[in-house]
């Protein structure tokens, strides 16, 4: 469970940092 919860933490702070590069690997992953 706390690796889903670092997870998304993780994402938020990649979201904040560099949301365009987030978005491009998300559009690849499909």
């Amino acid at each position: 469970m706390s690796e889903i919860i670092y997870g998304i933490h993780a994402v938020k702070a990649l979201l904040e940092r560099d949301p365009q590069r987030f978005l491009e690997v998300f559009v690849m992953k499909g």
